[in-house]
């Protein structure tokens, strides 16, 4: 997976080829990370947005919420539904999956 430019892409770099890429995004796409079991990927934004997108289904996030104001530095997954993200202002907070999806956050 690659992101830069405002979208993200799948490539191949044994045969050199691009396989999906995504719909273009305003924002500088700036951190991501693979949860639930390699099913969803979570990608912050330069803008503070997170996107959510689905293993195989790149082209369109699933689901899409505001994250922290500070910049984001790292998303670490811990289980199958907690990450521990770390913010440019020094601050971990933890973000939850419940069932409207990835929005809670606990500093």
């Amino acid at each position: 997976m690659f992101s830069g430019d405002g979208y993200l892409a799948t490539i191949s770099i044994p045969q050199r080829v691009m396989h999906i890429q995504s719909e273009p995004y305003e924002e500088e796409l700036t951190c991501m990370s693979i949860f639930r079991n390699d099913s969803e990927l979570a990608v912050d934004s330069s803008e503070g947005n997170f996107h959510i997108f689905n293993s195989g289904e790149f082209e369109y996030c699933s689901d899409a919420f505001t994250g922290p104001k500070a910049g984001v530095n790292k998303i670490v997954p811990i289980g199958e539904q907690i990450a521990v993200i770390r913010c440019e202002d020094g601050f971990l907070l933890a973000m939850t999956k419940s069932s409207r999806g990835w929005r809670r956050w606990t500093r």
